[in-house]
């Protein structure tokens, strides 16, 4: 009998994630670039690339004092409220395996970011951010620990 709810439980899991599947697949870059807002930290995300992900994995940065100590994704400390409100995100340039999607925004001050975006399995995901405003940088440097 248990193994009948196992067996089940299984079925009831392909179905979901081959629903979920398409649905990830028909996402825009500018989608993905929202959703990376809508998480809570700032940290590795399933919606960065391996590359990203793995150099958010070998961050360099704690060996030499510390982690990333600011949320790129705003450009600054990380704020305790919910700033999607007032971000706007504009696609820029888009083709079939790389787009960018510029998001402006303002919280103390004003910030550009831009997020470049490629097909990675068949889905868009963030494989690269750079700030556009002071200070600025360029997110795998960061993580590399090169500072310049």
């Amino acid at each position: 009998m248990r193994m009948d709810w196992i067996g089940r439980a299984g079925i009831i899991a392909v179905c979901l994630s081959a629903l979920a599947g398409p649905a990830l697949a028909d996402e825009t870059p500018t989608d993905v670039v929202r959703r990376l807002y809508a998480e809570p930290g700032a940290g590795a995300s399933p919606l960065h690339t391996t590359r990203l992900r793995a150099l958010f994995g070998a961050d360099v940065r704690p060996r030499s004092g510390g982690a990333l100590t600011f949320d790129y994704r705003v450009n600054h400390e990380p704020v305790a409220r919910d700033v999607t409100g007032d971000v706007s995100f504009v696609e820029t340039r888009a083709g079939p395996a790389r787009a960018e999607v510029d998001v402006s925004l303002v919280d103390d001050r004003p910030q550009r970011l831009v997020y470049t975006v490629v097909r990675e399995d068949g889905v868009w995901r963030i494989d690269e951010v750079r700030s556009m405003g002071e200070p600025s940088w360029v997110l795998s440097a960061l993580l590399k620990g090169d500072t310049h």
